[in-house]
């Protein structure tokens, strides 16, 4: 699945007579499930004007002065929706996220080599994205492996051979590579297949 926002309007609501006619499953079958779940963002503080937001994946308790990270959090309730069974009302164009299947030639543990995800995940994510959205050209630049490890606790963000799965929203940033694209039409897509 393409990773995006999930957080869409909700319908006009509708009478209640029509609504106490209609049965819960076809209901269900006709409106995605919804969640309520929180999520993690960079607090707005003045600190952020004068200095970047970091957090160190090494430990710094031997560093006199040293901090981990700079970085306060604040909570927000957000709307998750099950869109399961929904996925063909979905579009990048409309709602900035969009499902499609794939397969890859990769096991699980060759998702441990950086090379098989480069030559084969990279060419297999760029073949599918061209497929689905009629680019030109798709240049994977970047990618993340994260898997639980039970032997860390729950809030760890890990080290960077073992990445946590990230609790917090996030951005990714462009490639380095910005000024070959800079009179082209480009667009951004994170994506996360499960």
């Amino acid at each position: 699945m393409f990773e995006g926002a999930v957080i869409m309007a909700q319908k006009e609501a509708k009478s209640s007579v029509q609504e106490s006619q209609v049965h819960s499953a076809e209901k269900d079958a006709r409106e995605p499930k919804k969640q309520v779940s929180q999520m993690f963002y960079l607090a707005p503080l003045p600190i952020y004007k004068t200095e970047k937001s970091f957090f160190l994946n090494i430990s710094v308790h031997r560093i006199e002065g040293a901090r981990q990270t700079n970085v306060t959090h604040i909570a927000r309730n957000i709307i998750f929706m099950d869109i399961r069974g929904h996925e063909a009302s979905f579009s990048l164009d409309t709602s900035g996220l969009e499902t499609c299947e794939m397969s890859t030639k990769l096991s699980y543990d060759d998702f441990l080599d950086p090379q098989m995800i480069q030559q084969v995940y990279f060419e297999e994510i760029a073949q599918v994205l061209k497929n689905t959205t009629g680019a030109e050209e798709v240049l994977p630049w970047d990618y993340q492996i994260r898997r639980r490890d039970s032997t860390l606790p729950g809030n760890s963000r890990g080290t960077p051979d073992k990445a946590q799965p990230f609790a917090s929203v996030h951005a990714v940033f462009p490639p380095k590579k910005a000024e070959t694209y800079k009179e082209s039409r480009v667009q951004i897509v994170k994506y996360a297949f499960l």
